[in-house]
């Protein structure tokens, strides 16, 4: 290719065009054998292995929910959550709030409370937070490298502290962060 482009003779383009020509047939015989490989070897087939039907997603996609409801319950009664704010902090409440509607989902036929603790920075408790089982922080955030509230911390007993979040997080996002900890932990008993 290079003798061609540098002295273009008819010689040398045409055996550039001869190497090109075998070149081309060549790709086409690898496109036809991969095309025939990926269609008819049902082991390297992806809609042999995946679902692509609107009844195969649906039955994937119940899996996958119920699996990970699975885990949550798993989750929820061997492991815990401290809740880390400050009654000034303005996005504290906006997670409080958050927190409520994952610990509190009544929808899941999987749901089981979790053991949440509430750890204030400040010592106060956020609007229309129960006062009694507000904790006051005595050095958790510190040892935990927190840089911020509102924050979410995985327990996972005797001795494992995984901050999930530092900042607002939504409900969804809590869910995620929780599987991602149990996922990168590798936790006995977590299915998901």
């Amino acid at each position: 290719m290079i003798k061609a482009i540098n002295d273009p003779t008819p010689k040398n383009v045409r055996a550039y065009m001869f190497v090109n020509d075998a070149m081309f047939d060549k790709a086409q015989d690898f496109a036809n054998m991969f095309f025939y490989q990926a269609h008819f070897d049902t082991a390297l087939n992806p809609t042999m292995t995946s679902p692509t039907t609107q009844a195969g997603l649906s039955a994937f996609y119940s899996h996958e929910d119920a699996s990970r409801e699975l885990s949550y319950q798993y989750m929820a009664k061997h492991m815990g959550i401290f809740f880390f704010f400050s009654s000034n902090c303005e996005y504290c409440n906006l997670q409080y709030q958050q927190l409520k509607n994952f610990i509190g989902d009544q929808t899941s036929e999987y749901h089981l409370k979790w053991n949440v603790k509430y750890i204030s920075t400040n010592g106060l408790p956020l609007p229309g937070m129960n006062a009694a089982k507000v904790h006051k922080d005595t050095g958790q955030a510190k040892f935990l490298k927190l840089v911020e509230t509102p924050a979410l911390v995985l327990v996972i007993p005797p001795k494992t502290f995984l901050v999930l979040t530092q900042g607002e997080a939504i409900s969804a996002v809590i869910k995620d962060q929780l599987l991602r900890a149990a996922s990168k932990r590798s936790l006995s008993g977590v299915l998901f």
